[in-house]
This record gives C-alpha cells, sequence and structure tokens, in this order.
C-alpha cells in the first residue's frame, strides 16, 4: 500500500519522513520516542503526532459505500 507521509515539517524543514516506519513505538510512549530520536522542537512533533493516514481512511469509507 502506498502512504502519504510528510517528508519534512513544514515550518523548519527539517527531515521526517524516516520517522514514520516506527508508528509503535511512536503510538506506545510518543514522549519516549521523541527524546531517542532528538526531535525537539514543537512545530516537527506537531507534524508527526497529527499525521493521519488518507489512503487507510479511504478505504475503510469505500468499504462502507460497497456495503451498504
Amino acid at each position: 500500500m502506498i502512504k502519504m507521509i510528510p517528508v519534512r515539517c513544514f515550518t523548519c524543514n527539517k527531515i521526517l519522513g524516516h520517522y514514520f516506519f516506527d508508528q509503535k513505538s511512536i503510538s506506545n510512549n510518543p514522549e519516549q520516542f521523541f527524546n531517542e530520536n532528538n526531535i525537539n522542537r514543537y512545530c516537527c512533533r506537531k507534524i508527526i503526532i497529527n499525521h493521519v493516514d488518507i489512503f487507510v481512511n479511504y478505504e475503510k469509507k469505500k468499504i462502507l459505500l460497497f456495503t451498504l
């Protein structure tokens, strides 16, 4: 499946794309994940925390439309 993830922070332009492959550790303990990976800026933390996978949501809606 293709995922559309933000590659860079929109505010400070720091590269963030490689952090999105470790979703389990982000969701389990985000503060520890940010400290281990040296993500100190609030703008970068916001981008990682608030990312929503568009394709997963689209597929769920498509399945619901075909079942109705």
